[in-house]
């Protein structure tokens, strides 16, 4: 994760509850490949994991959210 944290094409994004990591999501700013042709940049999804599954609704949801500020 240091590594991905310096370069400027990622984000990660840290879910703490109680000082405990409950999740994350990485994401890359990448060029839309040609097929796709929308313009400009895409964000990829490289991955994404919560702690337990019922915090899916709740941290997985508010981690997409952030994602896409």
């Amino acid at each position: 994760f240091k590594e991905l944290l310096s370069q400027e094409d990622h984000i990660l994004l840290v879910a703490e509850v109680s000082d405990q990591i409950v999740g994350f999501i990485i994401g890359e700013l990448k060029r839309a490949p040609a097929v796709y042709d929308p313009g400009g940049l895409i964000l990829m999804i490289d991955d994404f994991c919560v702690k337990d599954q019922e915090l899916w609704e709740t941290v997985g949801k508010q981690l997409l959210l952030d994602l896409q500020h």
